[in-house]
């Protein structure tokens, strides 16, 4: 066989195909083909003593994995969770990607942030000068502070010319 070195056999005695992507077992250490990955399709005893342990739940709303222990309720740890912390999942995109400008309540489906101050804003407010940007003040006072030096300079100048005349 040209490709024998790749892959491995499925460790199941009825099967042993040879796969080239094979599954390894997390409890029993062998290695199993695609057919039989999971713990009940090779009977792993180690396996599925640790699956009757704990299985998982999936929020309605917030798609989140709930941990359901043995002999724990799945419908009152679903309960608990919405009470407690749970954010639907329009709730958690509408925060994530909120405008700061302080007037907009607009959200965007990406983020777009500011190279300057590092704000998320929406579509409208997105360029510095158009969301009050901080550093677009210190910009142009910098640039307002240049231009009162020079023009402070070119009237020492005249006034020296003038007085010279």
């Amino acid at each position: 066989m040209e490709f024998s070195h790749v892959g491995a056999q499925c460790s199941l005695e009825e099967c042993r195909q040879h796969d080239f992507l094979p599954f390894k077992c997390d409890c029993c250490s062998k290695v199993y083909c695609l057919d039989h990955r999971t713990y009940a399709k090779h009977s792993c005893a180690k396996g599925l003593a640790k699956r009757e342990l704990f299985s998982s739940i999936q929020c309605p709303l917030c798609q989140h994995h709930l941990v359901i222990k043995q002999g724990e309720d799945a419908n009152a740890l679903v309960t608990q969770h919405i009470e407690a912390k749970c954010k639907p999942i329009e709730q958690q995109r509408k925060e994530s990607n909120k405008c700061s400008h302080a007037k907009c309540k607009k959200s965007e489906l990406m983020p777009i942030r500011c190279t300057k101050c590092h704000k998320q804003f929406c579509l409208n407010h997105r360029f510095p000068n158009t969301h009050s940007c901080p550093s677009l003040k210190s910009s142009q006072a910098q640039v307002n502070k240049t231009w009162e030096t020079e023009r402070n300079r070119e009237a020492k100048i005249r006034n020296e010319v003038s007085v010279k005349n």
